[in-house]
Parts: structure tokens; C-alpha cells; sequence
């Protein structure tokens, strides 16, 4: 597997990537900018894929890119911000706070 980054190419790190997914079946995919970098029609076939086959699996996207073409049922946009504990008056450590984009 240490080759496979050298010597397949992305889409078909993507593919191998994807068949393995089709074979666990798992209930979450955790996928960095795979999915949105690849071209329309891969895209296409990763997006019907999760619709179909793999219909009852979460997919958890971390991208740089914007979501394109309605795929994903919620976007939630990051936005780098340091965490603030508030502490309460007595003291006691309180819930962290941070601050994300709306």
C-alpha cells in the first residue's frame, strides 16, 4: 500500500479508495477533498454510489472547496477560532465555547 500513492494516479487511488468503502459497507465515510476535487463524472459515480448502494452510510467530508451540486444533505462551514473555557462563578470549569461561521 506505501506504493500506491506514488504510483496510482488520483482518480485511481479514488476508485481502490471506493471499492474498499462498497466492501466494508460502513455506517460512516470520513473523506478529505477526494470527492470534490474529482472531475464531474467521477463525482457523479462516487455521489450515485452513496446514494444507491451505500444508501444507509453518513459521509463526513473535510474540503477546502465548496460543496458543489446539492450532494450533501447539510454543510456546516469551519471557521478557525481559538476555544475560550468560560469558567462559572463558582469556580467549576464551564462548557468550552467556540465560534463557528453561520
Amino acid at each position: 500500500t506505501e506504493s500506491w500513492q506514488r504510483d496510482l494516479g488520483f482518480t485511481e487511488q479514488m476508485r481502490l479508495s471506493l471499492a474498499r468503502v462498497l466492501l466494508l459497507k460502513p455506517k460512516w465515510v470520513v473523506a478529505d477533498d477526494a470527492i470534490n476535487l474529482a472531475d464531474d463524472a467521477e463525482r457523479q459515480v462516487v455521489e450515485s454510489i452513496f446514494t444507491e448502494e451505500l444508501s444507509g452510510t453518513g459521509v463526513l467530508s473535510i474540503s477546502a472547496s465548496p460543496a458543489r451540486n446539492g450532494f450533501y444533505g447539510r454543510v456546516i462551514p469551519l471557521v478557525a477560532h481559538p476555544v475560550k473555557a468560560r469558567v462559572q462563578a463558582d469556580g467549576a470549569p464551564g462548557e468550552a465555547v467556540a465560534q463557528a461561521a453561520t
